[in-house]
């Protein structure tokens, strides 16, 4: 590795993960994995190549795998930006879906029940609903603010990395959260 970070490459031969890319980008996924598994032999902690495991693993429903592997990408790294939005994916997708017919039963005999409430903005998160998954969340924080010794601000969190933060969605619930945990 050289001073910058980059695997020497011989100067003749074709950058190892932009090829691996390529065969992403192109959905070849099991030539980029071939490729970018390589990489990682010759050096096992160069994030270009967890980057491009990670989201391989990730569309294959590898999520712990993905997880710990985009865990190891630097914000330096080409692609970063894709990392906090997939982590956060992967927090809604890694346990199993919620019972929707248990949660429909305490939210009947207790519409603001945090414990079924907390659990049905997981059930929006997984499905891809966010901002109703962030609704939901917020009344939870509205019943407890220390709800799941901070799972709920955490999945709220999480949310708002899937949605970017500074997009005008992103920008409004950052508020409403600041509204509820420090009024």
């Amino acid at each position: 590795m050289n001073e910058t970070g980059n695997l020497n490459f011989d100067a003749g031969a074709e950058d190892p993960i932009g090829e691996a890319n390529r065969h992403l980008d192109a959905g070849r996924w099991q030539e980029a994995e071939r490729i970018y598994g390589t990489v990682r032999e010759g050096e096992p902690s160069y994030p270009a190549a967890a980057l491009g495991l990670g989201v391989i693993a990730y569309h294959q429903g590898r999520f712990e795998e993905a997880d710990r592997l985009l865990a190891e990408v630097t914000r330096e790294i080409p692609g970063y930006d894709r990392v906090p939005a997939l982590r956060g994916r992967i927090y809604f997708q890694k346990d199993p879906p919620p019972d929707l017919a248990a949660i429909t039963a305490a939210l009947q005999e207790n519409p603001a029940d945090p414990q079924a409430l907390f659990a049905l903005a997981l059930a929006y998160g997984r499905g891809g609903e966010y901002l109703r998954a962030l609704d939901t969340l917020l009344e939870v924080l509205k019943v407890r603010k220390d709800y799941g010794e901070g799972k709920a601000r955490e999945a709220y969190l999480k949310i708002l990395e899937i949605i970017n933060r500074k997009s005008p969605d992103g920008k409004k619930y950052e508020r409403e959260l600041s509204m509820i945990l420090f009024s």
